[in-house]
C-alpha cells in the first residue's frame, strides 16, 4: 500500500453523502467567516472587529469549527484515517512511504 494521493482524496470526497459534504462545507464556512472576524490575517486598518474580546471569541469559534471538521472527516472516512483509535491500513503497510501525488 502507499500514502493516498490527491486522486484518492478526491475519490474519498466523492464517497461522502451530499449531506456529509454539505455539513463539512458549512463547517468550513463557519471557520473561515469567524477567522475573518478574528482578523489575525489582516493589518489593523483592515480588521472587521475592533474589540479584542470579540476577536478572541471569533477565533475560538473558528478553532472549534476546525476541530469539528477534523473529527467529522476522520469519522466519515475511516479508510483514510483509520477506525477510531487505530491507524489506517495504508499507514501500516506503506510504512510512511510518500506517494508522488
Amino acid at each position: 500500500m502507499r500514502v493516498p494521493t490527491i486522486l484518492d482524496l478526491s475519490q474519498a470526497w466523492g464517497s461522502l453523502s451530499p449531506a456529509q459534504a454539505d455539513y463539512i462545507g458549512f463547517l468550513a464556512l463557519i471557520m473561515v467567516f469567524h477567522g475573518f472576524l478574528d482578523g489575525s490575517a489582516y493589518e489593523a486598518p483592515d480588521k472587521v472587529l475592533s474589540d479584542p474580546i470579540a476577536r478572541s471569541e471569533a477565533n475560538d469559534r473558528s478553532n472549534a469549527a476546525l476541530t469539528e471538521i477534523f473529527a467529522f472527516i476522520e469519522d466519515a472516512l475511516p479508510d483514510l484515517f483509520g477506525p477510531e483509535g487505530e491507524p489506517p491500513l495504508w499507514a501500516i503497510y506503506s510504512q510512511g512511504v510518500p506517494s508522488n501525488g
